[in-house]
């Protein structure tokens, strides 16, 4: 599968259900086009904090990812992120049944590649839904549309095989 990019985009969009391929997918495209990457924050917080958490939590971690990716994109024209503040929206809406009311101001920048949960679970202490990640790949595909967003399904040997012209 092969994508030519929108000169306008600036922010290249790792998204999807748990395990479903993001982070390999980001991480590769980061060393293959050599465009930096920006880390799934999440991560970080979870495991120096403990992985029990609140709203206000994943409220400081959409902060600190927002914070992230407009410092990486100032210094870059064009960067890759592993997640962004649409995960921990459908997070937060899924976990508390609250949005973060958080506008993405560089949404307009970005085209997501939306992860599709067709590869075996991965056990990970900071993963939490095994048996759900269909229903949760078709909310955030709903997201994205419903947001207008720019993306791309990516299935099966699509993860493998995609080429980005930019």
């Amino acid at each position: 599968m092969i994508i030519n990019i929108s000169p306008s985009t600036e922010i290249l969009v790792f998204t999807g259900p748990e395990s479903s391929g993001k982070t390999t997918c980001a991480e590769r495209f980061s060393t293959i086009y050599q465009l930096p990457l920006v880390e799934e924050y999440a991560r970080v917080y979870l495991t120096t904090h403990g992985s029990a958490y609140t709203f206000q939590d994943i409220q400081k971690i959409a902060q600190k990812q927002k914070e992230l990716e407009i410092q990486t994109h100032q210094e870059n024209p064009l960067i890759i992120c592993d997640t962004d503040i649409v995960t921990l929206e459908i997070w937060a809406l899924e976990k508390f049944d609250r949005s973060l009311e958080m506008s993405d101001i560089l949404k307009s920048k970005k085209h997501y590649f939306l992860c599709y949960p067709d590869i075996p679970w991965e056990p990970d202490p900071l993963r939490e839904n095994p048996e759900d990640r269909l229903r949760l790949f078709d909310r955030y595909q709903a997201y994205l549309k419903a947001s207008e967003a720019s993306f791309t399904v990516l299935k099966g040997d699509n993860k493998k095989e995609l080429q980005l012209l930019i």
